[in-house]
């Protein structure tokens, strides 16, 4: 019994912490919303972020409000890089249900483009589309 706890522990502990960052892999499901344990975020914000660059990233992102964050390497990515056109570090990719909505991209001062306050506003308003568009639906029918 006390294996099979360690298992589920490390289990659980390994899932948080990998939360944080993807790979190039993981891309299009983490992009989906969906995941393997049933929870589906319609809006998600991936960082592309480089370790050279780390004192720059966006470090408030447990502020984040209604969204599933997540940090891809750029180094380890070059498709991502070539798809979004990513050349500076750090980049914030916004998506809604897989779709590109918001992109926030450093400067050649690599400072991260946007604040958290910004970022929260945005989402809310893309929030506020996706209700609006589902009450929409909703109405519709």
């Amino acid at each position: 019994m006390k294996y099979f706890l360690t298992v589920i522990f490390l289990m659980m502990f390994t899932h948080v912490m990998s939360q944080e960052f993807i790979s190039e892999g993981d891309f299009e499901v983490t992009i989906s919303g969906t995941n393997a344990f049933g929870e589906n975020h319609r809006i998600v914000v991936i960082e592309v972020w480089a370790e050279f660059n780390k004192d720059n990233a966006f470090h408030d992102w447990k502020n984040l409000k209604g969204v599933k964050y997540h940090r891809l390497d750029l180094a380890t990515a070059p498709v991502i890089k070539k798809k979004y056109r990513v050349r500076m570090v750090p980049t914030i990719l916004v998506f809604l249900d897989g779709s590109k909505e918001l992109e926030y991209k450093a400067g050649l001062d690599l400072i991260c483009p946007v604040t958290l306050a910004e970022l929260n506003k945005d989402i809310e308003e893309l929030s506020e589309l996706l209700n609006f568009n589902l009450n929409k639906q909703l109405w519709i029918k």
